[in-house]
């Protein structure tokens, strides 16, 4: 079989809302792929964050089972981070439209390395 790669899409985007009805369902397993500083001031809650290839490199840390949702900065980078996830054989994978600003402006809970600290 042979075509481009690039243009099939097995992923899809979902909104902050239907993110947030995921995670408290308990069917997404959370993927942050911004660079660890962005992660550190503010994610959204029981987020793994697996930056540039650690999601190639860390893929044993995520159940095979349950949706992966991808949080970016942009959508360049969460199309790829979708994108190396099906690579990698996951079959259900989304990403969050406008990304981890798309949550904050929804308003709902975030998590920051000072949430970690505390305690």
């Amino acid at each position: 079989m042979t075509g481009d790669v690039g243009q099939q899409r097995s992923f899809h985007s979902i909104t902050a809302a239907e993110a947030r009805k995921k995670m408290e369902d308990g069917n997404v397993q959370i993927v942050d792929v911004r660079p660890p500083f962005d992660f550190a001031g503010g994610h959204i809650p029981n987020s793994l964050s697996l930056p540039g290839q650690a999601l190639r490199t860390r893929a044993a840390q995520l159940s095979p089972d349950r949706e992966i949702l991808i949080v970016s900065e942009d959508h360049r980078q969460s199309l790829e981070a979708c994108a190396l996830a099906t690579s990698l054989g996951f079959k259900a994978v989304a990403s969050l439209e406008g990304g981890f600003e798309a949550w904050l402006a929804a308003g709902y809970d975030i998590h920051t390395i000072s949430d970690s600290m505390a305690g």
